[in-house]
């Protein structure tokens, strides 16, 4: 059992697990986002600097900042991906060669993050990328389960982590296109309830998810036909949801990246 949060401590000794499963069109799907206790430390961004230049749509995909699509099973390890992905992009971006980052190992996390709760659910955090980093697939194969021990050496380490927007209120429209702009690849809270489900289209307009219990990443966006801007998620239960693993939303639909201060996530690495 992990040492950390006594609030989230409280939960799971009590056997009422916050990680759980959802059933979308009779397939179950597993989350695992743990709400952030009272005192978990955070960092904001100070430096992101919304410019007047935004393109009206981007795709990180169409830069190779986009990782493969996976599946993290019968397990709520939702937040080792999402993380992961955002850190994928942000070795990407910093110049590192995209055959060494292009497959972290969401098991490293899973069993050595003592902030979180393996499978049973984890944070939207980012203190174990900066202060340990994390092992590749090929080191540390995923097995959907906290019984595994990971020990491969360190293949991706960030610098910083931070939150977008400020405590207490959720990032605005723009503030999440520049974060995707500048970082490719963000990690966000979403309410993954029965109408998390993507049309033929790959759009979610269905927006009656309200208990926020997954993590996902945002990787572009665009114009909206209802006016405004939708997002790209990029999701974790495989390429057989949505259109291939990925989906368009707008921000607040079924509560997409609306958490007030812990609704996206970045990470930055030094330049090589």
């Amino acid at each position: 059992m992990r040492k950390f949060i006594f609030g989230a401590l409280l939960f799971i000794s009590a056997g009422t697990s916050w990680a759980n499963s959802v059933e979308i069109n009779g397939v179950n799907y597993s989350t695992g986002l743990l709400p952030r206790p009272r005192g978990m430390p955070a960092n904001y961004s100070q430096d992101l600097q919304i410019r007047g230049d935004l393109p009206e749509s981007y795709d990180a995909r169409e830069h190779g900042l986009v990782t493969p699509i996976k599946n993290q099973g019968n397990c709520g390890s939702c937040w080792a991906f999402a993380r992961a992905k955002a850190l994928e992009a942000a070795l990407i971006i910093s110049g590192r060669d995209v055959a060494d980052v292009l497959n972290l190992a969401e098991q490293d996390p899973l069993v050595n993050d003592r902030n979180s709760y393996g499978c049973n659910g984890g944070f939207m955090d980012g203190r174990f990328e900066v202060a340990k980093g994390v092992t590749t697939e090929d080191l540390c194969p995923y097995r959907a389960s906290s019984r595994y021990a990971c020990k491969g050496e360190k293949h991706g380490k960030a610098t910083k982590w931070s939150m977008v927007g400020a405590p207490g209120r959720a990032p605005s429209v723009d503030e999440l296109r520049q974060a995707i702009i500048d970082h490719g690849v963000i990690a966000v809270t979403v309410a993954a309830g029965s109408s998390f489900s993507p049309d033929a289209n790959g759009r979610i307009k269905t927006c009656g998810s309200t208990r926020i219990n997954h993590m996902v990443t945002l990787a572009g966006y665009r114009p909206a036909p209802s006016g405004g801007y939708e997002f790209l998620i990029g999701n974790s239960w495989g390429k057989g949801w949505g259109d291939e693993g990925f989906a368009w939303s707008k921000q607040g639909c079924n509560r997409l990246a609306s958490t007030p201060g812990d609704a996206a996530l970045y990470f930055e690495v030094a330049a090589q």
